[in-house]
């Protein structure tokens, strides 16, 4: 017959009671600590890119019903097949598939096919505010097509948007060299240099903007810009007017009679 110790005579349940209590803590502490070491080795690693949705498409790309009709035009119709390709909405898809069309038949048009798919995943991240992910594609975009203009006129946009003016007006102007006809740039450029007070530089890019697209309603309002930092009030009064006459963006003609107001005696 089993006996308790004399000094624990007065209380055993309540003793058996706390020994149980304790020995249920130590399991619960136990677990916890094993569920813990995982998660503490995952944080370690690094964080990869995050999974595209299948509906990412941007606004402007067209649907596509079937990629893998797709794919397999892609052996015999190079610019069609990549155009729907880069349309696809899936960004992933259409890089991989621009990325073994090469391989089977590298020319420039696939090249250009595939930084533009780049591209357009870039500018997806840079909406969701994950601009390492952006950058990346965009020097990915760079790498598969050097001497494409429209990424070195993406890497400007992106940079000045990133407040990098001095490297968006390099990058841009690497844009206007593949490409001098290419009015974008210029007025990139010109926002890019009126962003760091580099008036003469802004005011002779807006010019030439203006120049080959004398229609577009914000190349007036960046010459204002121009023209502001210069002490101009005239003529920025002038461009901010004929920005408002040719507008079909609220937006841009919202800030066009704001800035007209201000400089209005």
């Amino acid at each position: 017959m089993n006996r308790l110790h004399p000094a624990l005579c007065g209380e055993p349940c309540i003793v058996k009671v706390k020994l149980t209590s304790i020995a249920l803590c130590v399991i619960l502490m136990l677990s916890a600590l094993s569920c813990a070491v995982p998660d503490a080795q995952n944080k370690t690693e690094s964080t990869p890119a995050p999974a595209l949705p299948n509906d990412s498409r941007q606004a402007s790309s067209p649907a596509v019903e079937n990629l893998s009709a797709a794919a397999g035009e892609i052996k015999t119709g190079e610019d069609e097949a990549m155009s729907v390709l880069t349309s696809a909405g899936d960004y992933d898809v259409a890089i991989e598939k621009a990325r073994a069309a090469l391989e089977t038949a590298p020319s420039e048009v696939l090249r250009e096919k595939l930084a533009d798919a780049y591209m357009e995943r870039a500018w997806f991240y840079k909406a969701k505010r994950l601009t390492t992910y952006a950058l990346k594609d965009l020097l990915s975009a760079r790498e598969a097509a050097p001497d494409y203009y429209l990424v070195y006129y993406d890497l400007g946009r992106f940079y000045n948007n990133q407040m990098m003016q001095s490297t968006a007006i390099v990058e841009l102007g690497k844009c206007i060299r593949l490409r001098p006809d290419f009015a974008p740039a210029y007025n990139e450029k010109s926002a890019s240099a009126s962003r760091i007070y580099r008036w003469e530089e802004a005011l002779a890019d807006a010019d030439k903007a203006i120049e080959l697209n004398p229609d577009e309603a914000l190349y007036y309002y960046t010459r204002s810009l121009a023209y502001r930092g210069l002490g101009k009030s005239g003529e920025a009064v002038a461009d901010l007017q004929t920005a408002i006459e040719l507008s079909r963006d609220p937006s841009l003609t919202d800030r066009a009679r704001a800035d007209l107001q201000q400089l209005k005696p």
